[in-house]
């Protein structure tokens, strides 16, 4: 056998490793990849994919959260008494009255460090509704500890409302 049929066969043999296998000219066993066993050989036919994309159009949404809207305050997450602490009459002058709120928060958001101007009002006063506020930061409040209304006769029934809560972060 000359030196060409050598390299002949050689190459022939590499091709067909390459390009898919063929048979052995003296055995008649096939020669190439595995491509049973390695699917991905060069020279195998490309494997069929399982994977099916989806053909649907619509995207899932999730609803949106609004984080700052979830922290707002709101004037009826906020609960007020009103205790009268003093009460001087003056006959048909009326009477002085002095009075504390007591703040209670009441919603459902915890406050952590949210910082809030509640404006409220007290009505039953003589000359029309007094408005006062207090701000708190998370759950420390600062307010009046005691304020005066003068009242027209001593039967004057006090009320409070709150009526604004302003959030500032």
């Amino acid at each position: 056998m000359n030196r060409f049929t050598v390299a002949a066969a050689a190459l022939l043999a590499a091709c067909g490793v390459l390009l898919g296998g063929c048979s052995s000219p003296t055995t008649g066993t096939a020669i190439g990849p595995d491509c049973e066993k390695y699917p991905y050989s060069v020279g195998c036919p490309t494997p069929k994919s399982t994977y099916t994309p989806s053909t649907s159009t619509t995207q899932p949404t999730l609803p949106a959260l609004d984080v700052a809207a979830a922290r707002q305050v709101k004037t009826e997450d906020f609960t007020l008494t009103l205790n009268v602490l003093s009460k001087k009459c003056f006959g048909s002058a009326g009477c002085l009255l002095t009075y504390a709120i007591d703040p209670v928060y009441a919603g459902s958001t915890p406050l952590t460090s949210q910082e809030y101007t509640v404006t409220y009002q007290v009505t039953g006063g003589k000359d029309g509704p007094q408005i006062n506020s207090f701000t708190g930061v998370g759950e420390q409040i600062r307010y009046d500890k005691e304020e005066s209304i003068q009242t027209s006769s001593s039967k004057a029934t006090l009320k409070v409302e709150v009526t604004n809560v302003l959030n500032q972060s």
